[in-house]
Parts: C-alpha cells; sequence; structure tokens
C-alpha cells in the first residue's frame, strides 16, 4: 500500500493524528485523546503539559480540533515592556499548535487518507511525495520527515530520516545516529552523546565545560550530520567564544556567537541596517542631557542611573520600582522611556540594549521570532548560572517552541546575584526547558584533592543547590610534594608579612610571578596586598590607584590624621586645624550641625582653643553639644599623637571611638556589595597603616612626623605604581577571575564582615558569598592558601572541614526568583492628614527644599517629593538612623541632606 495511506508510518517515530468532529481512523482507535475547544486554547496550560509529554515520549494520540485552524495558527505579539514579564514566559498558543501538528497528521478531512503535511513542505524542495517513506529525494534515496524530538527514535527506523529543523532550514539532510568520536572520560562522553532533547549539563570548577561544550557540537555537526544552521552555540562573552571557536576550527561552518552579537544582528535585522553601538561615554553625554541631576566634585552622580539602567534591562526590573529602591536615581521611572527613545533617533543602541532590544523585537515581531528560531533549533549555551532575567528570556524566546537547550553551568559558582543571576536557573531547569535530562560532570581535574574536599564540604552548607558529589581528577601530592591546601589564622599585624612569605616561597620554589594570584573579596581589600609586595619588590598587576584615597570614608579618615597631627602639635593654643578637615569630620560621624555651622567651620583655620571657644559661643544647646563632642574628639587624637601612638592606633580609635565606621556603615548599601563600600575602605586603610607603623617606628623622628608622614607615604606608592614588565602576580576580586586559573592562588583576608562581606550575612546572600569563596578556592591548580585574621576568622573556615553544624536544608520552590531587598526596611507613609506640629515640620522642609533644590540648580522634587516629606514631618526623626528609616531616605540622601534635614527639625 502505498505510504501516503498506511497510517500511521513507522511506531518508533510516534506519530499521532489532528481529527474535527469526524470519525478517528482505526489505527487510532484506542489512542489517548485531548479535545482543544475555546476554553482550552484561552488557558493551555493543562493541555501543553499533556501535548509536551506525550510528544518527547513519541507516543501516538490523538487531538480533536473544536477550534478554528486559523485561531491556533495565528501569531502572536505581546507588546508589554519585556520588564514586565519573567523569564519564564512563552507564548503560549504558538507552543500548543507547533505540538498539535509537530508529529501528527491532518485528519480532519474524513474518509481520505490522513495527509503528512511535511512531506508537502519537502515536496517544495524537490522532494516527491510517495515511495515506501515519506518522499523520495532527488538521488532516489527514501526519507521520513520527523516532526518528534529531534536524536530520539533513530534507532529503531530502517530508512533515513530527516527532522523537521532540517526542512525548515531548507535542507532534507538527513540526521545520522552515531556516538561521539572523543577522547573524554566516562561522564563527559554520557553528556556529549545525549541522545536528543533539552539538557542540563553542571559542571563544577575544573570538570571541562568548554571541552564537553565543544564536542558536543562537534558531535552533533560532524558525527550526527546536523547542519550548522540549525545549531548555535551561545558564549557568555567574546573571550569564552574565541576559546570555543579555537577549539571547533575543524567545523568552519559552526555558528558560535555571544549572547549580544547574536541580539545585535537581531536588531540590525528588524530595523533594516545595523545600529551604532555607543560607548559609556557616549552613554554618559546622554544622561547628561536627561538626568535632573548635576555634576558634583568627588560624586559621579550618574553611575547611580547607568546601575538603574542595567537592573532594569537585566534584571527585568520595572523602572519605577528601580527608583523606589533607590535614593539615588530622582526621575528613574521616567526617564527609561525618554533614554531608550532617544537611543532610537539616533540609531544607536548601548551595550544592554543589545539584549533587552533583541527580546523586545522578538516579542513584537513574529516573522523575526520565526527566522531566529529555525536557526536556534539547537541552542548550546555556555556558563548558565551567570544569565541575567533578560538573557534566559532571550534564550527561551528563540529556543521556542521545543526548547532544546543544552545548557552547561554549576548552580555553585553563581556569584553575580547583584545583577539577576539566580541559582534557580540551574535548579530548577527543566521548569524553563521542560523534559529536560541531567548529566554530572563529577570529576574536578584542576584542582589538588584536598582543596576538592574542602570545596565540597563548603558547599554542602548551601540549601539552594543541585546535590553532587565531586571527586578530584588526581591522587594527592604526597609528602614530598608540599601543601595543598593551608588555612591560616594570623594577628593583623603578621597578615602581610606571611602573605610576602607565601609568595616568595612560590617564586623560589620555580613558580613565575604570573602563576600566583592573590584574591580577596572586595577591591579595597586588596590596597595592602599591593602596597607591601610592591614594597617587597615583587612585580604585580596593580589593583588599587589613588583615587581610592579620594572616596568618602578614606577621606574622613585621613582628614581626621591630619586635624590629630595638627592637634598634637607643640602648643594646645598653636595647634592649626584645617577649616576644610573640619567641615569634612564634623559630617563623618554627623554631629547634626547645620548648614550654616558647617560652613562656617570651613572658612579658614582653627586652633584647638578657638575651637573650644567658637562651642561655648553656640546659638543653641545642639549646637554647642556638637561643637564640643567635636573639640573633645580632636583634642584626644592629639594627645594619642603625644603619646606616640601609630598611625594604626589612630584609625582604629577614628574608626571604633569617635564613630566613623558606624557613620560609614550608614552610608553602604549592598547593592554595592561586589565592589565592597566604604568601611571597607576604612578597614583596608587601618591594615596598610599596621605595616607602615611597623616600617616607620624603626626610623627615627619625632611621632607627629612619622604620622603626618603616612598619608605622603602612601600616596606617593599609589601614584607610582609602576606597569609590570613581564611576569607580575595577579591581584583581583573574586568576581573578575571567574573563569581563570593559576597554579598558586592565596585568598586573601577571609575574615569575618570581609568573606563573608558584612553586607551579606543572611539567607540567599550568605549562600551567593559562600559561593564566592568556593570560586575563590578552585581557581587553583596545584596549591591554595587561606589567610585569615586571628580575631575575627570566617565562619566559611570551619565549613571547610565540616566541623561547622549544620542547619536544615531549606527547600526554594521554582517560582521567579525575587529579588532581594537591598535597603532597610522603610516606616511606609501614612495617609492621614498631617497634625499641627507634623504640619509645621513638613512647612518647614519644603522651604528647606525649595533653597536647597535652587542652590543644587535641580528640580525640588529630586531633593525629595511631597510624600517622603510629609512622611518624615510626621514621624519627626532625631537622629540619623531613625532619618534612614523614613521613605525616600537611602544612604546617599541620608550622606548628603541628613544633618540639614535634622536641623531644620530640630528648630521647627
Amino acid at each position: 500500500m502505498d505510504q501516503r495511506t498506511d497510517f500511521p508510518g513507522p511506531a518508533a517515530l510516534g506519530r499521532g493524528v489532528v481529527v474535527a468532529d469526524g470519525p478517528v481512523p482505526a489505527a487510532a482507535a484506542e489512542w489517548l485523546r485531548l479535545r482543544i475547544d475555546p476554553e482550552v486554547l484561552a488557558a493551555p496550560g493543562e493541555a501543553l503539559a499533556w501535548l509536551d509529554l506525550a510528544w518527547r515520549a513519541r507516543q501516538p494520540t490523538v487531538v480533536e480540533l473544536a477550534v478554528p485552524f486559523a485561531d491556533m495558527k495565528r501569531p502572536e505579539t505581546d507588546d508589554r515592556p519585556p520588564y514586565e514579564l519573567d523569564p519564564g514566559f512563552e507564548f503560549a498558543r504558538e507552543r500548543l499548535h507547533f505540538l498539535v501538528w509537530a508529529n501528527r497528521y491532518d485528519g480532519r478531512n474524513g474518509d481520505e487518507p490522513p495527509r503528512w503535511h511535511h512531506a508537502t513542505r519537502a515536496a517544495r524542495l524537490e522532494a516527491e511525495v510517495g515511495g515506501s517513506a515519506d518522499v523520495v529525494l532527488a538521488d532516489g534515496s527514501e526519507v521520513w520527515i520527523d516532526g518528534g524530538l529531534r536524536g530520539l527514535g533513530l534507532d529503531d527506523v530502517d530508512q533515513p530520516v530527516v527532522h523537521l529543523n532540517q526542512l525548515w532550514s531548507g535542507q532534507l539532510r538527513a540526521d545520522v545516529a552515531a556516538q561521539p568520536d572523543e577522547d573524554l572520560a566516562a561522564d563527559q562522553l554520557a553528556a556529549v552523546a545525549h541522545p536528543g532533547g533539552p539538557a542540563r549539563i553542571l559542571a563544577p570548577a575544573g570538570s571541562g565545560k568548554t571541552r564537553v561544550l565543544t564536542a558536543r557540537l562537534r558531535h552533533l555537526l560532524r558525527d550526527r550530520g546536523w547542519t550548522a544552521d540549525t545549531v548555535t552555540a551561545l558564549a557568555y562573552n567574546t573571550r569564552a567564544a574565541d576559546e570555543m571557536r579555537s577549539r571547533t576550527r575543524d567545523l568552519p561552518d559552526a555558528q558560535v556567537r555571544t549572547l549580544h552579537a547574536l541580539g545585535f544582528e537581531l536588531l540590525g535585522r528588524a530595523y533594516g541596517g545595523r545600529p551604532r553601538v555607543l560607548e559609556e561615554r557616549a552613554v554618559r553625554n546622554l544622561l547628561e542631557d536627561l538626568a535632573p541631576v548635576r555634576h558634583r566634585a568627588n560624586d559621579d552622580v550618574y553611575a547611580p542611573y547607568l546601575e538603574a539602567l542595567a537592573e532594569v534591562r537585566g534584571g527585568l526590573v520595572p523602572p519605577d520600582e528601580v527608583e523606589a529602591d533607590r535614593d539615588d536615581v530622582p526621575g528613574f521611572g521616567d526617564l527609561f522611556a525618554v533614554y531608550r527613545e532617544r537611543l532610537y533617533d539616533m540609531g544607536a543602541i548601548d551595550f544592554d540594549e543589545q539584549v533587552y532590544g533583541a527580546v523586545e523585537v522578538l516579542l513584537r515581531n513574529p516573522e523575526l521570532r520565526q527566522w531566529a528560531q529555525r536557526r536556534c533549533g539547537h541552542l548550546l549555551v555556555d556558563e548558565l548560572q551567570d544569565l541575567t532575567p533578560a538573557q534566559l528570556l532571550m534564550i527561551r524566546l528563540l529556543a521556542a517552541p521545543a526548547y532544546d537547550v543544552y545548557g552547561v553551568g554549576d548552580d555553585d559558582q553563581v556569584i553575580y546575584g547583584y545583577a539577576g543571576a539566580d541559582p534557580r536557573f540551574l535548579v530548577h531547569y527543566d521548569q524553563y526547558f521542560p523534559g529536560a535530562a541531567s548529566y554530572l560532570l563529577e570529576v574536578n581535574y584542576r584542582c589538588p584533592p584536598p582543596v576538592v574536599e574542602a570545596a565540597s564540604k563548603l558547599l554542602s552548607y548551601n540549601s539552594l543547590r543541585v546535590e553532587k558529589a565531586i571527586r578530584a581528577g588526581r591522587p594527592p601530592a604526597g609528602d614530598d610534594g608540599g601543601p595543598e591546601l593551608l588555612v591560616e589564622r594570623h594577628d593583623d599585624s603578621r597578615l602581610g608579612e606571611r602573605l610576602v612569605e607565601l609568595v616568595r616561597e612560590s617564586l623560589d620554589g620555580g613558580a613565575s610571578p604570573s602563576d600566583i594570584a592573590v584574591l580577596t573579596r572586595v577591591n579595597a581589600g586588596l590596597l595592602a596586598p599591593q602596597l607591601l609586595l610592591g614594597e617587597a619588590g615583587i612585580p604585580l598587576h596593580a589593583a588599587v590607584g589613588e583615587r581610592m584615597l579620594d572616596r568618602t570614608g578614606t577621606k574622613a579618615a585621613l582628614a581626621w590624621l591630619r586635624l590629630a597631627v595638627a592637634a598634637g602639635g607643640s602648643g594646645l593654643a598653636s595647634s592649626t586645624l584645617s577649616g576644610g578637615d573640619l567641615a569634612v569630620v564634623a559630617r563623618r560621624p554627623s554631629r547634626g550641625m547645620s548648614p550654616g555651622l558647617l560652613k562656617a567651620l570651613g572658612n579658614g583655620t582653627w586652633g584647638l582653643s578657638r575651637l573650644a571657644s567658637f562651642a561655648e559661643g553656640g546659638k543653641d544647646d545642639r549646637s554647642r553639644n556638637a561643637l564640643t563632642g567635636l573639640h573633645d574628639d580632636i583634642a584626644m587624637l592629639g594627645g594619642l599623637v603625644r603619646d606616640g601612638a601609630g598611625v594604626a592606633e589612630l584609625l582604629i580609635t577614628v574608626r571604633d571611638k569617635v564613630g566613623l565606621a558606624g557613620a560609614l556603615g550608614r552610608l553602604d548599601d549592598a547593592r554595592s556589595a561586589p565592589g565592597g563600600g566604604h568601611v571597607d575602605d576604612l578597614d583596608a586603610l587601618v591594615m596598610v597603616a599596621r605595616a607602615y607603623d611597623a616600617s616607620a617606628n624603626r626610623a627615627h623622628g619625632r611621632n607627629g612626623i612619622r604620622v603626618a608622614g603616612f598619608e605622603t607615604w602612601l600616596r606617593e606608592r599609589l601614584h607610582n605604581q609602576d606597569a609590570p614588565t613581564g611576569d607580575s602576580v595577579t591581584l583581583s576580586t573574586v568576581h573578575r577571575v571567574k573563569g581563570l586559573e593559576w597554579p598558586h592562588v592565596v585568598v586573601w583576608d577571609v575574615t569575618d564582615g570581609v568573606m563573608p562581606h558584612r553586607l551579606n550575612q543572611v539567607g540567599r546572600l550568605l549562600e551567593e558569598e559562600r559561593r564566592v569563596f568556593h570560586v575563590a578556592l578552585t581557581r587553583t591548580q596545584r596549591s591554595a592558601v587561606v589567610l585569615s585574621r586571628a580575631d575575627a576568622p570566617s565562619q566559611f573556615l570551619d565549613e571547610l572541614t565540616g566541623e561547622a553544624p549544620h542547619r536544615p536544608r531549606v527547600t526554594v520552590e521554582p517560582d521567579r526568583p525575587s529579588r532581594v531587598k537591598r535597603t532597610t526596611a522603610k516606616t511606609g507613609t501614612d495617609a492621614e492628614p498631617l497634625t499641627g506640629d507634623e504640619a509645621k515640620r513638613s512647612e518647614a522642609l519644603r522651604e528647606w527644599r525649595r533653597k536647597r533644590a535652587k542652590e543644587d540648580g535641580v528640580p525640588a522634587y529630586v531633593v525629595l517629593n511631597d510624600r517622603h516629606l510629609d512622611g518624615i514631618a510626621r514621624r519627626g526623626p532625631t537622629t540619623l538612623d531613625e532619618l534612614a528609616r523614613c521613605d525616600g531616605i537611602g544612604p546617599t540622601k541620608l550622606d548628603r541632606y541628613g544633618d540639614e534635614i535634622l536641623a531644620v527639625l530640630d528648630g521647627s
């Protein structure tokens, strides 16, 4: 009988049938059935799950179509901004249409033989319908056209099979059932040989993920005969893409792209030309025209807007929500759309727009979406754990409706949570790519066994992860090989010396400087290693520049030192105090001084006696108390200088007793935790001061001179840090070196408050801190040394050995990852009318705002809006901590306006 009437074809291909209200073919009489009516079409969730399961299992089923064919086939669009969607979004009706028709005959014509529409499409490519299979090709071979899950079911079919993806690409090349021809370990080979459909490849550090990914690409194109225009490999960045290309030079047609490059191509096709990509400087120029803020010395007012733009377009967070969650991007809720319109008018995009804009055109342009989906019939995705929500959404739109994504990554290396990366993208991978298989690369070939064992114990304390057992790919080094993992605790004064010793030991053992990396949690933490190694004559890549000394915390600390030296001079009456320094330290920590009082302090020079007299003449108790406290603190520090205190002791006194650390802590926000905060700067300065004191105490001279020389010494070394001319030690934060490796790694200052960072010590944030430490450890090939302060060791040290108690694991549901709120819980703003006293305070605040806005040259709402002013007036805070709990007051506005607001409230 002619195959066109021999329903339903090879059983291995699992073809079903679509019927209308007529009879069901006899062969399908006992099959499971699904009826699609208007109600199902409107809410297809359960039907999609049923159809998807049958399609993946190649189970023949019947679909009764009780809706017009055109209603199901009609392309979908979504005009909502991408930030209103989450990564799990899909065009449900389009997927329903695909799952109904991809692998089913059309039996809607009653008594006529069921039709296989794919054969009709193949006939347009010079094939002939008929023969013993679906079509006969030009060379006389008879082939089946398969609409099932690609790669599955071929072993039991006698004749060649051309997959639907090949047909859509305009080619009739048959797939081949073959095994990979690669020299791989068993776990790697299993992942590369995955038969078909989506797959999650869990690739822990050092497990050969890039080798597996490129071997998979080679296997599909060379062994299985898939054509290159149906397979796309997506790299996370240009460096990774270049590495993948270098490993697949034997595949000249292979599509290896970065996500941004693919997005750029999609935008070019959508707009009929390649858009111009703006560099950051051009973006800043555009923001200067649009943002309602003005340039201020030593303050990058546009950096927060760059962060906010990234949060919307990478994290898919609505602009109004971003503005409400920050206090340093006034007007951003309206600015976002205007900014994008300006880009469009310029025919330009910026870096983030390559993905966000591509998502937008994929949502709104069905023809472009279908073209892209045919090129991305099978996606191989590198570093999946680093994807932002927008990137994951883009990948799902490209991979739909089959979601055939081969994702390689490690949930234990998610360290970019601040950008939206979430371990749930891998932990619950099958929620995003239904039916996905899972493979574990279980051998770490990079790191020595003690590091692998310790890292595994450390990660066992995390709840949000895939349970896995990792083993080392080589035996321990033995007694003659030297220690492969050292965990050491030292006093602060000894920590830096030990670092220099360790680096020298590695160099003396035959390592070159470029074989060594010193890694830490935040950039400020590299200040001491940089100076100490530099003083020891060890070549290095400088990580910290002189600009660090102009940051809020270090600037205030150095001002306090200068005042201490002045106050510790030959006589109190003749001590010269800089007005500029007084104006700085009077605000850090805050003393609640009015703007007028701060301005008076900043004019001219002072002596302690004059400052004391000025305090006594204060116009009110608040002013007198503030000035007296400032005088007493400076006098105390001067006394310490005369008594021989070193720089470190003075800074610790300023930090802890004067209260600078507390003031800076209010300014720090976990949003900036990857780069560190102001308290980190202050702590780094203290650590450097210890080394300076040890060196300076060996020299002669009066103590005041030695203390005064610290800043000059520090600036000279940061300013004159020569760029290395050859091999050099790498100094870096962990976030910057993910994916890199060295023979020798020192993880510096694994101390409580540093790693885990003090801003990220609860819940999911703590789990990410643990992953950061794990990434640092696993950069090593031969040895890792962990250095910690003896007086405050990190909790992670006991977790490396498994000695810390395990808490019950927390089950995390696979819902949309929610952003971690970074700011202090606010009090909210009541809706009731203001009382008499509250109304007076509100009016006073409005008058202050009017003057402040005029001075700054900005609209009044940029300072604070009416709702926030009323909330402050209602609560009447008397301290900065109380003010920080009011709506609209975050670290930026607390620093900029806190003292002024408290002074206004005190006088109203």
